[in-house]
């Protein structure tokens, strides 16, 4: 059962959400999205990643992150569980503009991301902290 509170909190100018990643912790996110955002669920634009064969039922692939160039806008969430290629790409994302707001889990009991341990649950951050 989700947390009574909003744990996503899209940034004001969002006009649409690209999730980084389309495997699968991708798509949970793309659940996350849905579940703590339902009244903003139409912004959801897809997934970007370097394979395009990801593309299904969950979304649409939009483009690589290696190539793709951030729009006013974009918000930009991490669906990749890899910590050092996570942290490669936010780094790379940011460094071009794109903006990664802050968000959590819906549901911080899932541990669909971690040991349950503190920042475990963070899309946005790659440190942990």
């Amino acid at each position: 059962m989700p947390l009574p509170h909003r744990a996503f909190l899209p940034f004001p100018d969002c006009r649409r959400i690209l999730i980084v990643g389309g495997g699968g912790f991708g798509r949970e996110v793309r659940c996350w999205v849905r579940d703590a955002w339902p009244a903003e669920d139409a912004l959801f634009a897809g997934f970007l990643d370097g394979d395009p064969s990801r593309a299904g039922v969950a979304g649409p692939v939009l483009g690589d992150p290696d190539t793709y160039q951030p729009m006013p806008g974009d918000g930009l969430l991490l669906g990749v569980g890899i910590p050092g290629v996570r942290r490669r790409l936010a780094e790379m994302l940011s460094a071009r503009g794109g903006a990664i707001p802050h968000a959590r889990s819906p549901d911080r009991r899932r541990g669909a991301v971690g040991g349950g341990g503190r920042g475990n649950d963070r899309l946005s951050t790659w440190s942990g902290q």
